[in-house]
């Protein structure tokens, strides 16, 4: 089972996806995670990315497919794509490259969310420096902002603010979003409300997924 996870910030795409790949023992494909995992490597595609980056120039669409082909020919349970694709040209060319492969796209789980709560997550979101669990004061109702399992003070990342939501929603608003038409269009878009809690979300994934 192939399927693509595509949500504006703060949507709470990662936390879906882990729990998508927990249950249904698929491959979760970050494309930040990809490159990272390259960089480690020693073969002649991580070269080229290091000088790439290494030169302050992005990563082209071609290498990212040959780095999301890799993990497609071993993933036995299929993949959840996540940061991938960004927009309608990168879509073309992933279903072309599930053509090659002989595979084919299931679903696109959109997690649909109103502008003004995704924001008000972003600011109220925390991070706890110990064990890494993340908290949002104001979905969670806290009053304290201590971690519930290790007791320390909770921290806020610096790219969570107004500022920063605001640039990374226009961004996505103007590549990423036209992407929901062309998968409805191909009748494989699945809204969920993303506003719900984490739990409620999954159980709609949940229905999805075990229908296809």
């Amino acid at each position: 089972m192939n399927i693509i996870l595509l949500a504006p910030p703060a949507a709470g795409k990662g936390t879906q996806a882990a729990l998508i790949v927990s249950k249904y023992h698929m491959k979760h494909i970050s494309t930040g995670e990809l490159l990272r995992k390259s960089l480690k490597q020693d073969d002649d595609i991580s070269k080229e990315i290091k000088q790439i980056m290494n030169s302050g120039k992005l990563v082209s669409d071609e290498i990212i497919l040959q780095l999301i082909e890799k993990e497609l020919e071993s993933a036995e349970e299929g993949v959840v794509l996540d940061g991938f694709p960004r927009n309608r040209v990168q879509a073309i060319e992933y279903e072309e490259l599930l053509q090659r492969l002989g595979q084919k796209l299931d679903a696109v789980l959109y997690l649909s969310i109103p502008e003004e709560v995704a924001k008000a997550r972003i600011i109220g979101r925390r991070t706890c420096p110990t064990c890494g669990k993340i908290y949002n004061m104001q979905m969670e109702e806290m009053t304290e902002e201590l971690c519930g399992s290790c007791h320390t003070s909770l921290i806020s990342r610096e790219d969570d603010n107004e500022e920063t939501f605001d640039l990374r929603y226009e961004t996505y608003m103007r590549e990423t979003s036209p992407l929901i038409s062309f998968y409805q269009e191909k009748g494989l878009l699945k809204e969920i409300d993303a506003s719900l809690k984490t739990e409620e979300v999954f159980k709609r994934i949940e229905l999805i997924l075990n229908e296809v």
